[in-house]
């Protein structure tokens, strides 16, 4: 892992491009990043966003009560560069650090980065020229799960931009088939993160929060757009939250339902017979619960409780059209989450067979 960034070199060169009031008061991009217990990811992090070939940035990390040095790590990047703005706070999880550093910027254009993640060393100045090209509130980008090392070449993004209204018509099952379920992978308007925060606000949920904010924003844009550039690099850590148990998954997709039907009956795109997409969320939640359960690590306990609250979630009936429709995998799928102990005998095959989901 690398020691981070020499300041001392280019620093000058760079700054001397923006002046003070520039960095203070109106940097074009501001950069969220929530930062908890990543401190063997964080410099690689902020290296990559300090090394950007576009400049006019601000970066406000937010220190979400880390225990492991990453606050002192943030502390050593502001000390160096005056667009790094620290935030530290107390411990309230990652949409209170995001809301934390959001209210901090200044940026008219926000990018929410994880700490333990990287982004393209010219994505900046890509982002640039896609918001010179067209009009929208928000701009998703690509993403991917490897490092692309050697790409760090600018390159004229090629933008799809459309109203809303025009893009609902025509997706098939769900604005989150559109939107993806990420934040990461989207810059947003300023004025768009206002109303997104603004609704979302009294929203306690648990998991999926990205999920809520992605779907938020597409219900309160008037025009979206996608590039066909790749700027973010995610890195699936295997201690990472997605990986670990969770014993209330099942009430916690109940809930992110809920809210994202909540968000679009207040939505100007609301109609009752647009809740159909809510039944491809069911479907999704039952995949989603079964094969993590295929894939944690549990107790024999954990894992049949789980199972059992699944089994009689009544997610299945509410996502039928998609299992009995399809290849025979939605079928098995279907069969195995409303039979705890089938699901079991599964779990134990795969692990004699060393079969990983």
């Amino acid at each position: 892992m690398s020691g981070g960034l020499g300041f001392a070199e280019g620093r000058i060169l760079r700054l001397t491009k923006l002046t003070s009031l520039q960095v203070y008061m109106c940097p074009k991009f501001s950069i969220i990043i929530p930062v908890y217990n990543v401190a063997p990811y964080l410099r690689e992090c902020l290296d990559s966003v300090f090394k950007q070939t576009f400049v006019d940035w601000e970066a406000v990390c937010v220190d979400d009560g880390s225990t492991d040095g990453s606050g002192a790590i943030l502390d050593e990047y502001a000390s160096k560069d005056v667009r790094f703005n620290v935030i530290h706070k107390s411990n309230g999880g990652v949409v209170s650090a995001r809301k934390t550093g959001y209210d901090a910027s200044k940026g008219d254009w926000i990018w929410f980065v994880d700490g333990d993640d990287l982004i393209k060393l010219t994505a900046l100045e890509t982002l640039d020229r896609a918001v010179k090209l067209d009009s929208f509130d928000m701009l998703r980008f690509q993403f991917a799960r490897t490092i692309g090392r050697g790409e760090d070449q600018s390159s004229m993004p090629q933008i799809e931009s459309d109203n809303v209204v025009k893009w609902l018509e025509n997706i098939k099952d769900t604005p989150l088939e559109l939107v993806g379920m990420c934040v990461w992978d989207k810059i947003y308007k300023r004025s768009l993160v206002d109303a997104v925060f603004h609704e979302i606000g009294s929203i306690r949920i648990k998991h999926s929060e990205d999920g809520l904010f992605a779907f938020t924003s597409l219900m309160f844009a008037t025009r979206y757009a996608q590039c066909n550039a790749t700027l973010y690099y995610y890195i699936d850590r295997p201690s990472s939250a997605i990986h670990r148990f969770n014993p209330q998954i099942v009430d916690e997709k109940k809930q992110f339902i809920q809210a994202i039907e909540a968000v679009y009956r207040k939505s100007n795109f609301f109609r009752e017979t647009g809740l159909c997409f809510l039944d491809f969320h069911y479907y999704e939640a039952v995949t989603y619960i079964t094969l993590s359960l295929l894939r944690w690590r549990s107790s024999f306990g954990m894992f049949y409780e789980v199972a059992k609250k699944l089994a009689q979630s009544g997610f299945q009936e509410s996502g039928s059209r998609y299992f009995l429709t399809g290849r025979r995998r939605r079928r098995l799928l279907l069969f195995a989450s409303k039979h705890p102990v089938a699901l079991l005998v599964i779990k134990y095959i795969c692990s004699l067979i060393r079969y990983r989901f």
